[in-house]
């Protein structure tokens, strides 16, 4: 019986963990603890960076929609880029309404047009038929952009209105579809030192104009996108009728590059 209970004392001493145990126990644990930190800080890394670059993108794709909406809500003859050392500029002239003409001065200069289906006030408006591979924004009298509309005379009959302008205008050609478009001030998009900004409310000009001779204040100057580098830009193919719009932004020592290719359509 003493020995029995020699032996149970000693199985008693033996449990629980030896110091060496104890040690591997916290080294593993240890290790644990620094692999699951690691993970959870590769994580919230990963999440952090693909948040900064969907913002990025959607920065980017935000800019781009607007251009291309307004793109194709303006006469395709009308758009041009002009560049200088510290910017880039893209100009085009919006359609603000349309009509079909029965009677416009396509062989001879007059200042009359006749016109159907007009649902809108186009006074101090321009009328746009046809297109042209001159310089749209010339004034020589001649060519797809008519003078001002200055009167504006509905009382002819149902659905007929009579159109006078400022000064007297030949169209150099007529529309297949007897389409007319009315066009009033220009708008521009440019990208200077890195940011793109949106004019508006300026008057039309032969030469296109640049930011120092752009409106300089909001409403009428509002800025769209930052942090793009210098290798964004416009392009315009006319006689293909294309435009493309390639934009490149930098944050965070990381870049984006969006590449967009616009059909464009005269009527």
């Amino acid at each position: 019986m003493p020995g029995c209970v020699n032996n149970r004392q000693i199985n008693h001493r033996q449990q629980g963990f030896t110091l060496v145990e104890f040690i591997l126990v916290m080294i593993i644990t240890g290790i644990i603890a620094v692999g699951s930190t690691q993970f959870i800080v590769n994580s919230v890394r990963g999440l952090n960076d693909l948040t900064r670059r969907d913002v990025m993108a959607n920065s980017l794709r935000t800019s781009i929609e607007k251009i291309q909406r307004q793109l194709a809500r303006s006469a395709a003859a009308s758009i041009r880029i002009r560049r200088s050392a510290s910017a880039q500029c893209l100009e085009m002239l919006p359609i603000q309404a349309q009509a079909f003409y029965t009677q416009a001065p396509l062989a001879n200069s007059g200042r009359h047009i006749q016109v159907l289906a007009l649902k809108a006030k186009v006074t101090g408006m321009r009328a746009l038929i046809g297109s042209s591979d001159a310089n749209l924004y010339a004034a020589t009298g001649t060519g797809a952009l008519s003078s001002v509309i200055i009167e504006q005379d509905n009382t002819l009959q149902t659905q007929l209105t009579q159109l006078r302008l400022a000064s007297s205008h030949r169209f150099n050609q007529g529309s297949a579809q007897q389409l007319i478009n009315f066009v009033s001030t220009p708008l521009s998009y440019c990208l200077e030192a890195g940011n793109l900004y949106r004019y508006t409310g300026y008057s039309l000009r032969q030469l296109q104009p640049m930011p120092d001779t752009l409106p300089a204040n909001e409403p009428k100057k509002v800025l769209l996108a930052q942090n793009l580098l210098a290798s964004s830009n416009f392009s315009h193919q006319p006689k293909t009728q294309t435009f493309n719009i390639q934009f490149t932004v930098a944050a965070d020592n990381e870049q984006l590059s969006i590449n967009q290719q616009l059909w464009l359509t005269d009527e």
